[in-house]
């Protein structure tokens, strides 16, 4: 057996032993810690979390509703109508709205507060949680596919999760993202793609699901504004543009944690937050 393939087996990642084995140690500690404190490992929404450990994914339905929702998207015109957006090589493709917590009224603590996520995490986690950042972007139909347009994983460390939230409605025809499960996605990756470098991306993975047997048709989040899933970035996974109109949507990255988050976030985090965006971070605990 390969390197490679043993990475894969153990952490569904290409990373060194050495940053996985920084993340298990830290989640070890995460769970001991957090364990100190009664009730922290909740024995509800086991369904939702056997779906997330098994498939790699889940929705969880009306996390914010709609009056959050119709607020969050006004807040969202008011920001792009002052150019308040991120501009690059990919802008004719998304727009990436600059402080969605301050600006766009994403409140954190919706999402801490949920009595399903947090059920959900504590038990995929067996610790408390935290999330690390968050951003807010629109995207627009293209037939310009390019880097997250095309499959890939993101290539996290052990223990780290994303979260989607649904700001407008998605499904095949309004952007909402593709995704294969973690048995397809670890036959895939055997057979020698993961999509980790952007120079060899594909947008179809047809004749590699043909060689392999299985079946090509992968998975869409579809789900209503105000619904929320979460996800192993490493399973293979890429946005679908919609073919009309326009898809929001905001995304976070999710650590396990030591500490209840919920009972310390404050608009004090709103910055860290917010200027967080991208990528895992080299020490979890920070």
């Amino acid at each position: 057996m390969s390197y490679r393939k043993l990475k894969i087996i153990l952490f569904n990642n290409s990373l060194t032993f050495k940053i996985n084995l920084l993340y298990f140690l830290y989640q070890i500690s995460c769970v001991l810690i957090s364990n100190l404190i009664p009730e922290r490992r909740s024995n509800k929404n086991r369904t939702l979390y056997k779906e997330l450990k098994e498939n790699g994914f889940v929705k969880v339905t009306n996390v914010f509703n709609t009056d959050e929702i119709s607020n969050i998207r006004k807040n969202i015109e008011v920001e792009l109508s002052k150019g308040n957006n991120f501009s690059n090589e990919f802008s004719h493709i998304f727009s990436q709205i600059q402080n969605p917590i301050s600006k766009c009224c994403i409140d954190i603590n919706t999402i801490y507060f949920n009595p399903q996520i947090n059920g959900l995490l504590k038990n995929y986690y067996k610790s408390n949680f935290r999330i690390k950042w968050i951003d807010c972007y629109r995207s627009y139909p293209t037939k310009d596919l390019q880097s997250s347009w095309k499959w890939h994983c993101d290539n996290h460390p052990y223990g780290v999760l994303k979260g989607i939230i649904l700001l407008t409605d998605q499904d095949e025809n309004s952007g909402a993202m593709q995704i294969f499960d973690k048995n397809r996605t670890k036959r895939i990756k055997y057979a020698g793609y993961d999509g980790n470098r952007m120079e060899s991306r594909l947008d179809d993975l047809s004749d590699i699901c043909n060689d392999l047997k299985i079946e090509k048709k992968a998975n869409y989040l579809i789900g209503k504004a105000g619904d929320m899933f979460l996800f192993e970035a490493n399973n293979l996974h890429k946005a679908t543009p919609p073919l009309h109109g326009f898809r929001d949507a905001s995304t976070i990255l999710i650590l396990p944690y030591f500490k209840d988050k919920k009972t310390l976030f404050n608009k004090e985090l709103t910055n860290t937050l917010e200027s967080s965006s991208g990528g895992w971070p080299p020490r979890p605990w920070l």
